[in-house]
C-alpha cells in the first residue's frame, strides 16, 4: 500500500499508488453472471452474460444486450422489468435478476455513469444474503430522480446492518404533542 504499482493487462499497463484495497465477503452462490451497462449518443445499452467471473471478452458471444434509447422526456420510462425478462436467457430466478438489473439501471442513469461494470455478480438464495437485506430495507429507485430534482433512494452497503433510530428525548416529544410508544 502507498507505493509506486504497476499493473499489467491485456489492454495494456498502469502504473500509479495503490491508496485502497477492496475485499469483499464471499457468498455461497452457484451461479455468476456478467453484467454492464455502456453509453452511446442515442441509447444506452445493458450487457449480460451467464459466464460472469471470466475475460468476458473471451465468451463476448454469450453477452445479451438490451438497448434503452435515451429519451428526451424524463416522463418517458428507461425499461422495465418485462423488457429485461424477454431478452435473458433461460436462467433461474429470472424475475429476481431482472430486477437487480433494473435497480442498477436506475442508478446509472440517475447518477450519469458512462460506464459500470459487475463480473461476477452472484445471487444466493439463502434469507441473509445481502441481496435480501438489500432488497427487502430499501424502497424502490425513482427512474425520473434526480433529473427531475428529486433524489433517489440509495441502497446501503450491501451486507450493511439498518442504520440506528435517532431518539428524541420524552420531554421534547410530550412538548410536541406526541405520544411516546
Amino acid at each position: 500500500m502507498n507505493k509506486e504499482v504497476t499493473i499489467v493487462q491485456t489492454t495494456g499497463e498502469t502504473t500509479g499508488r495503490l491508496t485502497h484495497f477492496l475485499i469483499e465477503p464471499f457468498v455461497p452462490h452457484e451461479e455468476e453472471y456478467y453484467l454492464a451497462f455502456t453509453s452511446k449518443a442515442d441509447a444506452d445499452i445493458i450487457h449480460f452474460s451467464t459466464k460472469g467471473g471470466v475475460d468476458i471478452e473471451a465468451v463476448w458471444d454469450s453477452v445479451v444486450t438490451i438497448e434503452v434509447p435515451v429519451a428526451a422526456d424524463a416522463a418517458v420510462p428507461d425499461v422495465s422489468e418485462a423488457d429485461i425478462i424477454s431478452h435473458l436467457p433461460d436462467i433461474a430466478k429470472k424475475e429476481t435478476v431482472a430486477e437487480f438489473i433494473k435497480a442498477l439501471f436506475s442508478i446509472y442513469r440517475d447518477y450519469y455513469f458512462a460506464y459500470l461494470e459487475f463480473n461476477p455478480i452472484a445471487f444466493s438464495a439463502t434469507p441473509s444474503s445481502p441481496w435480501t437485506r438489500w432488497r427487502s430495507s430499501t424502497t424502490p429507485l425513482r427512474s425520473s430522480a434526480p433529473r427531475s430534482g428529486g433524489r433517489s433512494s440509495f441502497p446501503r452497503r450491501l451486507g450493511a446492518l439498518p442504520p440506528r433510530k435517532r431518539r428524541t428525548s420524552l420531554p421534547l416529544m410530550k412538548r410536541q404533542g406526541h405520544r411516546s410508544s
